[in-house]
C-alpha cells in the first residue's frame, strides 16, 4: 500500500504592501504559494490612469 504524503497549509501575515515580495521569496525557496490578485484601474488627481494589481486579502499569503 502506498503511503500518502500530506501537505500542510500555512497562512502568513506580512507587512502591509509586502505581499508580492514575500510571495516571490517563497517561490525562490521552492515553496508553493498562493497569492490572489485583483486588477483595478486607479485614477489620480492629475487624471493619470493605471492598471494596478493588488492582493484580494491584504497582508496575507
Amino acid at each position: 500500500m502506498k503511503e500518502i504524503k500530506k501537505k500542510n497549509w500555512y497562512v502568513f501575515y506580512t507587512s502591509p504592501r509586502a505581499e508580492k515580495k514575500v510571495n516571490e521569496y517563497l517561490l525562490s525557496l521552492g515553496y508553493e504559494s498562493f497569492l490572489l490578485l485583483k486588477s483595478e484601474f486607479k485614477i489620480w488627481r492629475n487624471r493619470q490612469r493605471k492598471l494596478i494589481k493588488s492582493p484580494l486579502f491584504p497582508s496575507y499569503i
